[in-house]
């Protein structure tokens, strides 16, 4: 079959197969389209890659069900809507730790999961409600990965003192500012 590459790196792969890629990096690489993965299918391709690659759809995995897919990468992947994990499943198997880590999950979708639902994933997944936190207290969270959350704002660690944070994780965190943490310091010395 004929293909014809459409970017830079799918002509330099095509032109040079035999290079020593490394095939789970450049199977998941967004420049690496589904048209040249299923129109190439002689090349090394990594099943693992590929299920991690943003160009995956759910009609891909439908139309080739016979590929190796790594469930759980298809479910963390962030191009996999929750109306595709749904669907997934009554294909596949259910992989709770994948679905976790899922950016698309509803608050909605989590409640109604929240026993299933691996809440190692859950933690650090930037779709979290931190509501959820305060509503299902009584649950495993964990808190190392809650308090580098990049949804999680300082004021949420500030007016529930009592909770589990991790105070050497919360300063490296991306979502809380030098300024939080800085008036924080001065506030009542909490960070040191």
């Amino acid at each position: 079959m004929s293909y014809n590459p459409e970017n830079e790196l799918q002509k330099i792969v095509l032109k040079y197969p035999n290079q020593k890629w490394d095939w789970f990096s450049l199977s998941q690489n967004p420049n690496i389209t589904m048209n040249m993965i299923f129109n190439n299918l002689e090349l090394s391709w990594n099943w693992i890659g590929v299920s991690r690659n943003p160009n995956l759809t759910l009609d891909i995995i439908k139309k080739y069900p016979n590929i190796k897919w790594n469930i759980y990468c298809v479910y963390k992947n962030p191009n996999i809507t929750l109306y595709d994990i749904l669907e997934l499943q009554e294909i596949y198997y259910i992989n709770w730790i994948g679905i976790a880590y899922n950016p698309n999950l509803t608050t909605s979708f989590i409640e109604q999961n929240i026993n299933k639902i691996c809440l190692f994933g859950l933690s650090s997944n930037e779709a979290l409600d931190f509501s959820l936190v305060d509503k299902y207290a009584d649950h495993n969270w964990h808190w190392i990965f809650l308090s580098n959350n990049p949804n999680l704002k300082l004021s949420v660690v500030l007016n529930n003192p009592e909770k589990n944070w991790s105070w050497r994780t919360i300063p490296s965190n991306s979502g809380v500012s030098m300024n939080d943490i800085r008036d924080t310091l001065e506030t009542n010395n909490k960070l040191v």
